[in-house]
């Protein structure tokens, strides 16, 4: 019971950081199209 808990956890927190390299890679590319706008 404990051992299924922790890798429940554990898949949890893959899936975070997964949103979270998701969420910045997002926000780079905007602020990349951005910055190409500006310079234009």
């Amino acid at each position: 019971m404990l051992h299924s808990v922790d890798r429940m956890l554990r898949f949890d927190q893959i899936i975070v950081d997964n949103l979270c390299l998701y969420f910045s890679l997002m926000a780079l590319k905007s602020l990349f199209k951005q910055g190409f706008v500006y310079k234009r």
